[in-house]
């Protein structure tokens, strides 16, 4: 997650979120990599993104595929939409900034999101190939939709769109037992440290608030953005595996 001005969070466990209590395991999914290390990403007229030494990954909307799709064979998609998207209206908390439903025409954005997040990871590995890079984190993405959907099946996966221009994905489950889970929101590097984060989570909180359930997610002990989440009135509540377990009750407000 990449959320308000210089309080920006980064993500919210991306990588590898702990499956609820009354969810079952997911089995094992790998540790994301860490390094200090940033990625240079430039984009080109046509759309299309580059990363050091690799060849440029084009973000245009690609004819229906699946989502995260392995190049060498076809596997099925299970993933759907949430039956009654219209009861999540775009928000209206920063000018420009809405959502619409993922579907398979997003699939070659969604794959180019994860791999932007990622690239600075494995780009410090000693003796990868870009060729090897672009596939670990492919596997790695298609692992994370496979944990998603056993974890938190029938959530709302939303793509997140700036001034018509797709940029981030917010990944929300509504069905968890005690209230709403905000499982992920994702942003592409070059729009983070502009709110729009921070402006998707209160608007998420915002709805809510109106359907009079209590937010929770997940985060790294030691994330800064923290302090974001305590400001929008999370509170610590436990551990959820090696993360920080954050509740929000419904506010008075609603």
């Amino acid at each position: 997650m990449a959320h308000g001005g210089k309080n920006r969070p980064g993500r919210i466990r991306s990588g590898r979120p702990p499956c609820p209590p009354s969810a079952p395991s997911a089995g094992q999914v790998p540790k994301p990599l860490t390094t200090s290390g940033a990625v240079r990403r430039q984009q080109s007229d046509d759309g299309a993104l580059s990363f050091p030494g690799a060849a440029p990954i084009s973000i245009t909307r690609a004819a229906p595929a699946e989502p995260f799709p392995d190049e060498n064979r076809n596997v099925s998609t299970h993933s759907q939409p949430h039956p009654d998207p219209d009861s999540l209206p775009s928000p209206e908390t920063k000018p420009g900034l809405r959502w619409h439903v993922q579907t398979d025409a997003d699939a070659a954005f969604v794959r180019d999101l994860y791999l932007a997040r990622r690239w600075a990871e494995t780009a410090l590995i000693p003796g990868w190939t870009d060729e090897q890079r672009r596939q670990f984190l492919l596997d790695q993405a298609r692992l994370q939709r496979l944990h998603y959907e056993k974890c938190y099946p029938d959530s709302d996966i939303l793509v997140v769109e700036q001034s018509n221009h797709s940029i981030g994905r917010l990944y929300l489950h509504r069905h968890a037992p005690g209230g709403w889970h905000i499982v992920d929101i994702a942003l592409l590097p070059a729009w983070c440290g502009q709110g729009i984060g921070s402006a998707l989570l209160r608007a998420v909180l915002d709805l809510a608030d109106h359907a009079g359930r209590p937010c929770s997610l997940h985060v790294s002990p030691g994330n800064p953005a923290q302090r974001l989440y305590q400001r929008l009135g999370f509170q610590v509540t436990g551990t959820a595996g090696p993360d920080i377990h954050l509740c929000r009750p419904v506010s008075s407000r609603a």
